[in-house]
């Protein structure tokens, strides 16, 4: 065989590895590619959008959805809580009327599916806008990557406020609006007094960023007009600016729409999470997981690129008046709280894109893509990375009602129910969109019209048995909702004896006034189950399961009743019946990894083990690490009744320890039993010990093998797999 000569190259092209690196290397060189990714991000975004339901942030959409709805049926602006046994008369600024508006419409005529689609839209235009803006900073020399970088990062920033459609999103559409206009579309001035009529009116509480932006260009341009400077801007750019003051004023409150900026409680920061102040860590703290990167860190990266930005910018004399105003008052509003990152983040924008855009491409020496590029080419991918990652294709679509009092308002609304109705405000948005005017809620998550004064006295009843008495002496209270978490509340009920538990669901337990709800108390109090606790085995099962049966005859999708009703068939040991439900359970709860559990633990007692691990092995996905040691030890029980005792020692090794936990004596035999099997001595003994210890004298049989298998292990250590007559359970 001949050898390979300068003509002939010995590898053939598609092995080339330098060929292709420096294809590479060339093709992030040149801008010819940059509007595919865009494009393709882009894309890819409205994609996971409209495929992604509705789901619970907060339940602020659902009371926005009950406003939209007075305002259609009444024809007027609701300007109090009209919903609220707790002065509903009060008056205030509606600064969110039109997007109320909006999404009722959007609702009413094609539902939950209308609002992920309204959902979509608004971030598919926060995206493009923002990608506008900073494309219209690059240079003949720039190279994409910076750029393509910075948007890439604010992809995954919008994602994580892009799940909840509120007002907010219009908000963040307008600031980008405005910016890119005045920053690279200056005879576009005359689309602005509209867009601030639009803004005014569907989120009128951020006037003030509009007017940071307005300012801030129309300061630069007067300065600039002093310098003798000339970017293309005329007075006509300057009278579209201050048309927008006149045109903030066209809205149902007129000039008081000027004060609902600075008319949240004073003490919003100590109850509302998203208010809390960012702490130094929160600005520099950058984390990844399996290639994903969350929201917190996207803007940690930004934050830093900023403080780069303004010494670079500064140090070479290129920082903009306009640039400045904008972080400056982006840097105001973040020292407000956390929500106020993401409009931190798109006043620094301009300042971001004019840094970026002045990394140029250098030529590189060698084969391959130089390490900056490289890097760059690696945040490209973050995105679509930390989107498919956060994908759950088994979500109900297009709305998830998982962590809502979903069958309590189904309940209410079933049985009739009228009058006061007390919970936590949190969640009363969603109860008051469901239940409309016959149960009025005491507050929602409406920061005015309601204070600091109402917010405590919600959250002290949920802990205090003499606020709760003090607030059912002001009020006539008819039903109360309360969370799984916040059983104090459940207490205090107990000891008033006026409400008995008539219902639960996957979120809480409902109480109704024995008085003044006297036939929904008859027809359906729980006077046998813990409505907390469905496995309490006070009261016997079989007194139980009537009534837990019954909350499921009402509310067919309740997983809680579900999960109960199986898990005490299984402990009662009537499989036959529990397997009914579990697979009952399996098809409603498919995220849940206690279904795959009960499934597999039936076919584990009814002799069916190989087909048990399955089921066993697919909770492990769906499930928090403090659950995997119960998978486990079930995985090394069924592996050990088929005699695959090495791999059930490696489960047991997993799922079993006696010096944190009180461990089953089966399990304990069978984990020393497959120990000894493997050739573990040790182990064996000390778990056979363990077992010997703690175990009752009433369990004879267990005791026996336990001894056996002790006494053989005494007399030959190296015993090992000559015991399989010892499998028995």
């Amino acid at each position: 065989m001949s050898l390979p000569s300068p003509d002939r190259p010995f590898l053939p092209s598609w092995l080339r590895w330098h060929e292709w690196l420096d294809a590479a290397g060339r093709a992030l060189n040149s801008p010819r590619w940059e509007p595919g990714y865009v494009l393709l991000l882009l894309g890819f975004v409205l994609v996971y959008q409209i495929a992604s339901p509705i789901v619970v942030g907060d339940t602020d959409m659902w009371y926005h959805l009950n406003g939209g709805r007075y305002f259609w049926e009444h024809g007027s602006v609701p300007s109090s809580p009209f919903f609220s046994f707790n002065d509903p008369d009060r008056a205030w600024v509606n600064y969110y009327w039109g997007f109320q508006a909006l999404v009722y419409k959007v609702h009413a005529l094609a539902g939950y599916q209308g609002l992920v689609v309204l959902r979509a839209v608004l971030v598919f235009a926060i995206l493009a806008l923002a990608w506008g803006v900073i494309a219209g900073f690059r240079q003949k020399e720039t190279t994409g990557v910076a750029l393509l970088a910075l948007f890439a990062l604010y992809v995954i920033l919008v994602d994580g406020r892009g799940y909840q459609l509120r007002p907010h999103l219009f908000s963040y559409a307008f600031i980008l609006f405005f910016v890119y206009v005045l920053e690279h579309r200056p005879r576009w001035v005359f689309l602005l007094p509209p867009a601030t009529i639009a803004w005014v009116n569907l989120h009128g509480v951020e006037w003030v960023v509009g007017a940071l932006i307005g300012g801030a260009y129309l300061a630069e341009f007067l300065l600039d007009r002093r310098l003798g400077r000339d970017r293309g801007r005329g007075w006509g750019y300057a009278a579209g600016i201050v048309a927008c003051l006149p045109a903030l004023f066209v809205n149902p409150h007129g000039v008081a729409v000027l004060w609902s900026s600075f008319a949240h409680p004073a003490d919003i920061t100590q109850y509302v999470n998203e208010m809390l102040p960012l702490s130094w860590e929160a600005l520099f703290t950058v984390a990844t997981q399996s290639g994903q990167l969350g929201a917190q860190s996207a803007f940690a990266l930004l934050f830093v690129f900023t403080i780069y930005a303004v010494v670079a910018t500064t140090l070479g004399r290129r920082m903009r008046l306009a640039h400045l105003v904008l972080l400056g008052g982006g840097l105001l509003l973040l020292g407000r709280g956390a929500r106020f990152i993401w409009e931190w983040a798109l006043l620094a924008l301009p300042l971001l894109s004019a840094q970026a855009a002045t990394i140029h491409a250098h030529p590189h020496a060698g084969h391959g893509i130089p390490p900056s590029r490289a890097t760059g080419l690696v945040v490209l991918l973050l995105p679509f990375a930390t989107l498919v990652a956060k994908f759950d294709f088994s979500q109900p679509y297009p709305f998830n009602p998982e962590g809502l009092p979903r069958g309590i308002a189904t309940f209410l609304k079933d049985a009739r129910g009228e009058g006061n109705l007390f919970m936590n405000p949190s969640y009363a948005g969603y109860v008051q969109w469901e239940l409309g005017p016959r149960v009025r809620v005491f507050a929602d998550m409406e920061l005015p019209p309601f204070g600091d004064w109402d917010m405590f006295r919600a959250f002290s009843a949920h802990r205090s048995a003499e606020a709760f008495k003090r607030l059912k002496a002001e009020y006539p209270i008819d039903f109360v909702s309360v969370e799984l978490k916040h059983q104090a509340l459940a207490g205090f009920l107990k000891e008033s004896g006026e409400f008995a538990p008539v219902f639960f669901d996957d979120a809480g337990v409902l109480y109704a006034h024995r008085q003044r709800q006297q036939a929904i108390v008859d027809a359906h109090e729980l006077s046998s189950v813990n409505p907390f606790n469905l496995r309490d085995d006070k009261v016997p099962f079989e007194q139980r399961a009537p009534e837990i049966e019954k909350v499921l005859a009402l509310d067919p999708r309740g997983g809680r009743a579900v999960h109960g009703l199986t898990r005490g068939l299984v402990d009662a040991k009537r499989y036959a019946e529990a397997e009914k439900w579990a697979d009952l359970f399996l098809e409603r709860q498919p995220r849940d990894p206690n279904s795959y559990l009960l499934k597999g633990v039936i076919l584990e007692n009814t002799e069916r083990c190989p087909e048990a691990l399955a089921y066993f092995r697919r909770a492990f996905p769906l499930s928090a690490r403090d659950f995997h040691p119960s998978l486990h030890q079930h995985l090394g029980s069924c592996l050990y009744v088929i005699q695959d005792f090495a791999t059930a020692y490696e489960h047991f090794e997993k799922g079993v320890n006696i010096y944190t936990r009180n461990e089953p004596g089966e399990t304990l035999y069978q984990y020393a039993f497959s120990a000894v099997v493997v050739g573990d001595a040790r182990k064996a003994r000390i778990l056979l010990k363990a077992l010997l210890y703690q175990t009752p004298e009433s369990e004879t049989r267990l005791i026996e093998r336990a001894r056996g298998l002790l006494a053989q292990l005494d007399s030959d250590p190296s015993l090992s797999a000559g015991l399989f007559e010892g499998i028995t359970r």
